[in-house]
């Protein structure tokens, strides 16, 4: 997600390009190497090794690519939870995300 205003500096699109095929790249990484990778979160975390090992198998956080189908769904949460009163105020979720990047993020295979 990102607001226009945000990307409207120099550099920044350029910047979160290279960004996301960074993830996109760390995120294939630790796919390939789970066990590695859930040593050094459990670590970092501190939490025990089988914990961790669980949460990094079943945790894919990655970029995706932004569509309108996408877009209706979070727009469900976000009515969901302005509902629920869990959030005070309205979200327009198309006003908070740009097809900008959907380039970048198919290309480095994040999402």
């Amino acid at each position: 997600m990102s607001r226009p205003d945000v990307i409207a500096g120099p550099g920044k699109v350029a910047a979160i390009r290279d960004l996301l095929i960074r993830v996109g790249r760390a995120n294939r990484w630790s796919v390939a190497h789970t066990d590695i990778w859930a040593r050094a979160w459990g670590k970092a975390a501190g939490v025990p090794a089988e914990i961790a090992k669980i949460h990094v198998t079943r945790s894919r956080a990655r970029p995706v690519v932004i569509n309108d189908e996408l877009v209706a769904r979070l727009q469900k949460v976000a009515d969901a939870f302005t509902d629920a009163k869990f959030i005070s105020v309205t979200v327009e979720v198309a006003d908070l995300v740009t097809e900008l990047f959907n380039d970048t993020v198919a290309l480095a295979g994040a999402g």
